[in-house]
């Protein structure tokens, strides 16, 4: 007892030099956090996920009447035989409008901006059109957001597992999409996430 007692504080030493390097040496093994010292020697703590994760939002072009809508991320369960499967799924909408004019303004204005070289005008227009095509797709959503949840919840996992399943599944939410806007045309249907659990 006696011996392990005096080996103790030794063992405790080294195992917090061994933590210290692995934290504060850049190897390249993974890490729950990184300690990074800035030049007053503040320690800061940045998890991994934060640190490699970007966000963005998407924006709408500029060159042409396309527009992005970002239909936000939902959970659905599928209607698999046992009932606990579920998907998670992200979409953003590629929008052509019927009416040219529906986007056309901002866009214009945004296209104007950057060809006289305003690079912060330019963007300040791009989150303006962004915000345009924001509000005049939000009366939609309720209908968008209730078909989707229908049509996705009416889908197994094994028919969601493969490529082709995806692919269909795109090509039918587009199909009945086109069917309930008038205003606009989807052009294109991107999925940002697709989770099944």
């Amino acid at each position: 007892m006696k011996r392990l007692l005096k080996i103790l504080p030794l063992t405790i030493v080294v195992f917090v030099v061994l933590f210290a390097v692995y934290i504060l040496v850049p190897l390249p093994i993974p890490k729950p956090f990184y300690i990074q010292l800035d030049m007053g020697g503040e320690a800061t703590a940045t998890p991994v996920a934060a640190a490699t994760v970007a966000t963005r939002r998407p924006t709408p072009s500029a060159e042409s009447s396309h527009a992005l809508y970002d239909m936000g991320t939902r959970i659905v369960n599928l209607a698999d035989t046992n009932g606990r499967r579920y998907l998670k799924l992200a979409v953003v909408l590629e929008v052509s409008p019927v009416d040219p004019a529906f986007f056309a303004a901002e866009a214009v204005a945004s296209t104007a901006a950057a060809k006289e070289g305003k690079a912060a005008a330019a963007t300040a227009d791009a989150a303006a059109a962004q915000k345009l095509v924001d509000s005049k797709m939000a009366p939609y959503k309720p209908a968008m957001d209730d078909l989707f949840t229908s049509l996705l919840s009416s889908k197994n996992a094994d028919e969601l597992f493969t490529l082709d399943g995806k692919n269909k599944l795109k090509s039918e939410m587009m199909q009945k999409l086109n069917g309930t806007l008038k205003a606009v045309k989807i052009t294109q249907l991107y999925f940002t996430d697709f989770l099944i659990q």
